[in-house]
């Protein structure tokens, strides 16, 4: 007995069928199909059918497929822009903690304080202490101290000259005017005031640099006292 191999046209499962049988049961799906030679010409269109059907969901799947690549993608390049932002961060906090440090270096380079002499007991005798309490003479020589530095330790940018001359005049004038001013403020004499002015200065009362300016061609001050001055110049 001859057999013929067929297949199913719902499952396409092959299907072993004796020659002589007109109506077949797949044993796969339980479909009932013609044995007949027409039958058999249908089935493959059938399953180009099936399988363009498949053809067709393919793309999908592949297109499905692509969506994990894409989100892979757009990890990796988040990755890759927060990691790019952290090394600026740390570039940044590197270079501002180094400014710091070269600062601090400069500031520990700097000259040291200015240098006073220690009044000797016998220039401290000398004194001519003026009676009012010693905080008031305190802010007496203070106000006196920032009115000699814009004027008569005010250094100047000029040579040698009448100009110059005339401009020294003005700024002494200036200063002695203050000096009266002082003294009417605080019900004293001009000569009180320069007292506690050369009690200050012998004492030490402002330890600060002094002027690094010239006066009739010389310094105002040794260069002992204007060691760290921050205005360090040529100015005359």
């Amino acid at each position: 007995m001859s057999v013929r191999v067929l297949k199913c046209p719902k499952c396409a499962a092959a299907v072993n069928v004796p020659a002589a049988m007109h109506s077949v049961r797949c044993p796969t799906c339980g479909n009932v199909f013609a044995a007949s030679a027409s039958a058999q010409a249908a089935a493959p269109a059938d399953n180009r059918e099936d399988a363009a059907l498949r053809g067709a969901a393919g793309p999908q799947d592949d297109d499905a497929d692509s969506i994990p690549n894409d989100q892979t993608m757009t990890i990796i390049a988040v990755g890759a822009g927060l990691a790019l932002v952290a090394i600026l961060c740390i570039v940044g906090i590197w270079s501002l903690t180094r400014s710091s440090e070269d600062s601090a270096g400069e500031v520990a380079a700097e000259p040291p304080q200015p240098v006073f002499a220690e009044a000797t007991p016998e220039e401290l005798a000398a004194l001519t202490i003026v009676n009012i309490p010693e905080q008031q003479r305190r802010d007496i020589y203070n106000d006196v101290r920032g009115s000699a530095r814009t004027t008569t330790e005010k250094a100047l940018v000029l040579p040698g000259s009448n100009v110059r001359d005339k401009l020294e005049n003005m700024l002494d004038k200036t200063h002695e005017n203050t000096l009266r001013q002082l003294a009417a403020l605080h019900d004293l004499s001009v000569d009180q005031v320069r007292d506690i002015v050369a009690e200050g200065d012998t004492k030490n009362w402002d330890t600060r640099a002094r002027s690094r300016a010239y006066r009739d061609g010389e310094r105002i001050y040794s260069d002992e006292e204007t060691q760290g001055y921050q205005q360090k110049s040529p100015l005359r």
